[in-house]
This record gives C-alpha cells, structure tokens and sequence, in this order.
C-alpha cells in the first residue's frame, strides 16, 4: 500500500538522545507492512513524553514517526490525528525537515473513505513549493513520485510520464539507494500501465533484488513485489497462480485488509467463487466495517465492487458498495506499488449486478474514455471485455460481441492469453478458438 513508499532514515541522535534507538527504527515508511511494530510504538510514545509538548521540529517528526507506525492498526482516529498535529506543528516551527517528512507521509492524516486525490495534491502543492524555497532535491523528488502517481490516477498520461522521467532523473543524480529504488517502484507500475508486462516483470524482481542493498525490509519489499506482480499477472490473465502468494500475505500482514480482496479478486478470477465468498464478506459486511478509512480504501472497495458481479451478494452489500464508491468515480486507484482497477470499473459492474442498466452503460462509456486518455492498453481490454459480459448477462447478445470483438482486437497485441486474461475470455464470449 501507501505505507510502502521508503522515506530515507532520520537519526536525531545528538539532537535527542532521549530516543536514539527509536529514531533509528523509524523511516518514512511504516517499520513493518501490515503489521504494527507494537515495541517501536511504545518508545515513540516514551520519547514524545520526555521531550514535553514544545513545539518543535523534533516533536513534530516523532508525532508524524507514531501516525505512521499506527497505519495497521485499530487506532485509525489517532493515527489521523497525531499526522494532523505533525504536519501543524511542522508548519509553525517551519522546520524544513519536519516539513519535508510530514508531508512525505501525508497519507497518513488522510480519511481515505473521501476522495484523496484533492487533497493530496494540495498537500503536494504545498510541499513543492517548501522543496522549492529550501532547494532541497531530496524532497522535490518525492514530491514529483507523488506528482506521478496522482496524475496517473487521474489518467493524465503525458504528464504521468514526464513525472517519472524526471523522478529516475533526480534519483539517478543523487545516487541515494533509497530513493532509486523508490523510482524503480514508480518505473515498474509505469512499464504495466503501459502495457509492456514483459519489462514490467523484469523491473519488478529487478527491484525486489536491489531493495535488499537499499536497506529496504524484506515485508516492505514483499508488498511491493506483491503488488506489482498482482497487476502485471492479472492483466494477463495468470492472476490465480498468485494464489498461495497472497495467501501467505494475508496471513502474515492481518493489518492490511487490501490482501484479502486480493486474494478474493485472485479467486473469483480462478472461478473459485465459493473459495472468494468468505474473504468477501469479511471485507464487505456490516457496511464494510473491517475496510479502514485509510488510502487503500477505494483500492479495496473498488475490489469488491467488481468482485460482486461474479460472487452476486445480497443486493443490500452491492448498493452499500456503489454508494461507498461512487464518489471515487473517473479516477484510477494507487495501491503504493501500482495503479489499479480504475474505480468506474467498480461501478459498473455493481450498476450491473443490481439490474441498473442504464447507470452500468453510463459507467462504462467513462470508463473507456478514462482508459483511452490514460492510454492504459490493458484495462482498456478489460473494460470493453466486462461491458461485454454486462450485456450478455442482460441478454444483448448483439452488442455483447460487438464489445467482446473489440476487446480482443485490444487485447492480442499484448500476450492477455492466460485462463482468466481478456484475449481468452473474449474466444470464449465469442465462441472462436
């Protein structure tokens, strides 16, 4: 997720000796994806109390360390508001680094059941114009890996390239290892979105590989390997040879539930539906009350959304899961390693499995006008595909293959062969070897 993105370590050593080994621990990044490091929180909370409440640089970057390390855990209100309080306290000190980290993990003041993408980019905004005022290059890199992420999200495809030519420029130029293997993450999610799943594979072990030099944690890299490879497998349509992978990453990461839709995703693609059906309700019942507010929440929602059409819920989860989503509509969605379903996908296809087929229709055409802008080559497939499935579901057996026609002229340039990938699924609709 989010939490993945590795900030490079801050010791304040001499400058608080109170909690060295605290300071040490503590990145940019959460210590340990999907799990909360329970013995590093307790010496952040031990720090905060003895240097007191004066506003400080200091001060600010430890409340910001703690929000941090809460990310996967219950307290999703404190961990709102100790970030809050980091990035106030930051501001009025106008610590630059305190400033610089704050908004480097941002995300994590953020209500994710809202759309994020505004408000991180004014964040942004704001912490390109510090990076600006400083001159620090290490933060204009990272705003401009924040920069490519929400433009990509956006379907803003030239300027999604631009930011991340410019940010394997400034990392390259730099030659810190965190922050190359930051890029590296951002150039593999670029080669998928484009299409290139074969380099996009090589980038991804590449990257695993390279994040052991960097000093990156081995779950850290794992959530990012994951992530990666879950998109590039399910374009192609191999998505269920993940299966024991995401397995062992939901039981060994309980405290990021985005797993479990992946795992439910990796099976209802597999046709496992009665295998899915528990790790969708545990996400989607009772309003969605294990999903936590946080930035993977539409990544998860939207997950399930698209996962309804198949496993056909009570309609009551269904219309509770349109209604959570439709906010996020024309956007993609950021899973920290990668840029996943476009969020009208979702909509149409729970539009779909509530009968409403006028919305459904209507999600669909955005969906394709966002994947065309985006020049996103497989989701395009993929939704003209699903639009396809829509309507022979409906009965319009005509326009069902005029989709279907069109998805797998999209598709066969780009190897989507496997069970599950659009070049098979669309033969199949079709009726053609």
């Amino acid at each position: 997720g989010a939490a993945t993105d590795p900030g490079g370590a801050i010791y304040y050593g001499s400058r608080f000796p109170a909690a060295p080994l605290a300071a040490r621990a503590t990145t940019g990044a959460s210590s340990r994806i999907g799990l909360v490091d329970q013995p590093l929180v307790t010496l952040l909370e031990e720090a905060l109390e003895r240097i007191g409440d004066e506003p400080s640089g200091v001060r600010a970057q430890l409340l910001g360390d703690l929000a941090t390390e809460l990310q996967w855990g219950p307290e999703v209100e404190r961990r709102m508001r100790l970030a809050g309080e980091a990035l106030a306290m930051a501001r009025e000190t106008r610590d630059a680094d305190a400033l610089n980290r704050a908004f480097r993990r941002s995300w994590s003041l953020i209500d994710g059941s809202q759309p994020i993408l505004p408000i991180m980019a004014a964040l942004n905004d704001e912490a390109e114009a510090v990076a600006r005022e400083t001159g620090d290059p290490v933060a204009r890199f990272h705003t401009t890996v924040v920069r490519a992420w929400q433009q990509a999200a956006m379907g803003e495809r030239d300027e999604f390239d631009r930011c991340v030519e410019e940010s394997v420029a400034i990392a390259e130029s730099l030659r810190q290892p965190l922050l190359r293997y930051t890029a590296m993450v951002l150039e593999t999610a670029h080669a998928t979105y484009a299409g290139d799943l074969e380099e996009a594979e090589r980038l991804t072990f590449e990257t695993f590989a390279y994040g052991e030099s960097a000093a990156v944690s081995e779950e850290n890299r794992r959530g990012s390997l994951g992530g990666a490879l879950y998109a590039i497998r399910f374009a192609q349509g191999r998505i269920g040879e993940l299966v024991p992978a995401i397995e062992e990453l939901v039981r060994d990461q309980p405290g990021a539930p985005v797993w479990r839709v992946a795992l439910a995703g990796a099976l209802v693609e597999s046709k496992r539906l009665d295998d899915a059906r528990p790790h969708f309700h545990w996400l989607a019942d009772d309003r969605c009350a294990n999903v936590p507010p946080d930035v993977e929440f539409p990544v998860t929602v939207c997950g399930l959304a698209r996962e309804a059409f198949l496993l056909r819920p009570e309609p009551s989860i269904v219309e509770d899961l349109y209604a959570k989503l439709l906010p996020f509509a024309g956007t993609m969605n950021w899973s920290g390693s990668s840029i996943t379903d476009p969020n009208d996908l979702g909509l149409a296809m729970a539009a779909a499995t509530l009968g409403r087929d006028d919305a459904a229709d209507g999600h669909f055409t955005d969906l394709v006008a966002l994947c065309e802008r985006a020049r996103n080559p497989t989701y395009l497939a993929r939704s003209h595909f699903d639009w396809a499935r829509a309507l022979e579901r409906r009965g319009d057996t005509v326009r069902a293959r005029e989709q279907a026609e069109i998805a797998l002229d999209l598709a066969e340039p780009y190897d989507l062969t496997g069970p599950s990938g659009v070049t098979s699924l669309a033969r199949a609709l079709l009726g053609v070897p």
